[in-house]
């Protein structure tokens, strides 16, 4: 940020920076949470969990793309001057309990998963986040969870 704000101020140069939330989508190998419970729902293995009251803000890929074209677009405005921060959410974040009920769901059967078989890490939000920044003007994403999770699910054959 202060590289950014450096050009800002010698340059004039218009600086977005894109808060990312979670993310997910098909073909992930990251062994994030989506891909841990697709893992766990092919080979019918027991995923263990923290007690699962962590919140989750979970952004479909496609979602956070197109954040990223609607900033550009208003970084080519010549209206726009300076540096503004916004935040890519789901606008709906959801505990880990929750993310594993509503995967459950949209599979259609339950999967192995031990909720409190590992402790919370340091670092677990365990209060729904308070809004920061503002999200990108023009954009919201279009992919709820439900039917995110479907095309993961249907891309990795198990749906």
């Amino acid at each position: 940020n202060t590289l950014a704000r450096y050009y800002v101020s010698a340059c004039g140069l218009a600086v977005s920076t894109l808060r990312i939330h979670d993310t997910y989508g098909p073909y992930d190998p990251r062994g994030k949470i989506v891909s841990l419970l697709v893992e766990t729902a092919r080979n019918g293995n027991t995923l263990q969990m923290s007690p699962g009251g962590q919140y989750l803000d979970l952004v479909h890929i496609e979602d956070v793309c197109e954040a990223f074209v609607s900033a550009a677009e208003e970084l080519v405005d010549p209206r726009f001057a300076g540096e503004v921060e916004y935040s890519v959410t789901s606008g709906t974040p959801r505990t880990l309990r929750d993310v594993v009920t509503v995967f459950q769901a949209v599979l259609g059967r339950p999967i192995n998963v031990e909720f409190g078989a590992l402790p919370y890490r340091g670092r677990d939000p365990l209060t729904p986040p308070i809004p920061g920044a503002a999200t990108v003007p023009g954009w919201r994403p279009v992919h709820g969870l439900e039917a995110g999770l479907r095309e993961v699910l249907k891309a990795e054959g198990l749906a």
